[in-house]
């Protein structure tokens, strides 16, 4: 498998190939400033916390694929999402009152289904997750990242350290002698996976540890998991944004800070948690130097705009560039892969390419 690139991030040999769109959120409304190449005056790409905005990795294109204030978001802060499906599921930073859905906590999981309306300006939310309902209730168990596992459950962090159910044995309250109150106690520098999601008041609800921070030495206030991505499904492979500067060690070390996304090839998950870690992008590079809280990875062709933005002329011009540069993506990996991938020790690829095998022949 050859080594590909990414402007500002490498992806190592033995790893998963670069993404062909990378879907960001913000935790505050800027703007991404283009220096003059002297041929032509590049316009400031300006976006909203409320936004989505979609990079091109083949072109280095900005657009806007999901338009939070043409959905009544416009005093919201979005926090991470996942697509699901046509649709996505989200979080928000805040309580917010949504119109058509009502109120939802910081600790709810909402969904938001696109109208088969093209002219319509919105499509329809509702509620994926209730925090309350699967334990979540302090205000220190609001999520602030959330993903899928690869076996599709829900994975999320908290924005402090959550204390939720879990099967009897796998908790923390080891003095419990019968199970019924056995808890897990998990950091906001962790992840935990939600075992299935309630059908009503009778489901029984369990989380497991997915992803312990403490093992790859995230244990600083600035570690916090501010976003989580598994790419797809693409090998296992977590993808995380951080609250600020980080530095992890397992497999390897590496550092970054809050606009880096931070890849772990993990050798195991879990109870024990071991990666091989390396920078997919550098978000100081491509411009984007604001603080990342939402991400989400597209290893195909880019998707659809999906709300009114994508009716607009402009936005649908874009919409056929990035798929056409999506096509190109496996040429693209190609045609870098002789040069330098900025990996300069070669124990990290030789580490990554072990840890791929091994999880292939799995």
């Amino acid at each position: 498998m050859p080594c590909g690139t990414v402007p500002g991030g490498t992806v190592p040999c033995g790893t998963v190939p670069p993404p062909a769109v990378i879907y960001l959120g913000f935790k505050t409304s800027d703007e991404i400033e283009f220096d003059d190449d002297g041929d032509e005056e590049r316009e400031d790409f300006v976006y909203k916390n409320e936004d989505i905005v979609a990079y091109n990795v083949a072109t280095g294109e900005f657009s806007i694929f999901f338009d939070g204030s043409e959905c009544g978001l416009e005093e919201a802060n979005l926090d991470d999402f996942e697509f699901l499906g046509s649709g996505m599921i989200f979080t928000l930073r805040s309580e917010f009152d949504i119109p058509g859905l009502g109120e939802v906590d910081d600790s709810d999981v909402i969904s938001y289904t696109p109208s088969a309306d093209l002219n319509a300006s919105c499509g329809t939310f509702g509620i994926y997750v209730r925090g309350e309902d699967v334990g979540l209730t302090k205000g220190e168990e609001d999520i602030d990242a959330l993903g899928f596992a690869e076996d599709g459950s829900l994975i999320v962090s908290t924005i402090g350290t959550a204390k939720v159910p879990t099967t009897p044995g796998q908790g923390n309250d080891d003095d419990d002698d019968d199970g019924d109150n056995d808890e897990l106690e998990v950091s906001d520098t962790s992840l935990m996976k939600l075992n299935a999601i309630p059908v009503d008041e009778s489901s029984v609800v369990t989380w497991t540890l997915y992803f312990d921070g403490e093992d790859v030495e995230l244990t600083e206030n600035s570690e916090d998991i501010r976003s989580v991505s598994t790419g797809g499904n693409q090998i296992s492979t977590v993808y995380l944004t951080l609250s600020g500067d980080f530095d992890v060690e397992s497999l390897n070390e590496d550092e970054g800070d809050k606009n880096d996304i931070e890849a772990c090839v993990p050798a195991s998950l879990g109870e024990i948690t071991e990666c091989f870690f390396f920078k997919l992008l550098d978000g100081e590079k491509i411009g984007a130097e604001n603080q990342l809280d939402g991400l989400s990875l597209e290893f195909g062709p880019a998707r659809a705009a999906i709300t009114a933005v994508g009716t607009s002329t402009e936005a649908s011009s874009m919409r056929e560039a990035d798929v056409e540069a999506a096509a190109n993506v496996a040429n693209y990996a190609e045609a870098t892969a002789s040069e330098d991938s900025g990996v300069t020790l070669d124990d990290f690829f030789d580490i990554a390419t072990r840890i791929y095998l091994s999880m292939v022949e799995q």
